[in-house]
């Protein structure tokens, strides 16, 4: 089933992915010997690359680690590379979710919420 949206994917995660699924079929290229009779053999295909980010206002060029890209698709990729690994995409989903208050009844909102404005009050005077 081909699902069509527009979301512009980065071509970094297009090569990468290409370069993942030529080396997981021809899995003798990433192969390293142990002494001379024995190869060994990778299952993941970890590809390490370097992307562009936005730090404090400033671009600088960061490397990164796509892990298992063998094993995730094009889209996958492009989400690792554009919004960091998944335990950063994690971390980060998980802060937000805490500073929103998120699955917490409406008075336990409402109610730090007072507080705050209470506190502020209090200050002015």
């Amino acid at each position: 089933m081909l699902i069509i949206t527009r979301e512009a994917l980065s071509s970094t995660a297009f090569i990468i992915a290409c370069v993942a699924k030529f080396v997981d079929e021809y899995k003798s290229v990433q192969a390293s010997r142990k002494g001379r009779k024995h190869l060994i053999l990778f299952e993941d295909v970890d590809v390490s690359t370097y992307i562009e980010r936005d730090v404090d206002g400033q671009t600088q060029i960061m490397p990164s680690k796509i892990r298992a890209a063998n094993r995730k698709t094009f889209r996958e990729i492009h989400h690792d590379i554009i919004d960091g690994a998944p335990a950063a995409r994690f971390t980060q989903r998980l802060k937000d979710l805490i500073e929103s208050g998120y699955g917490l009844p409406d008075s336990t909102v409402e109610s730090e919420q007072a507080r705050a404005e209470a506190a502020s009050m209090k200050s002015e005077r």
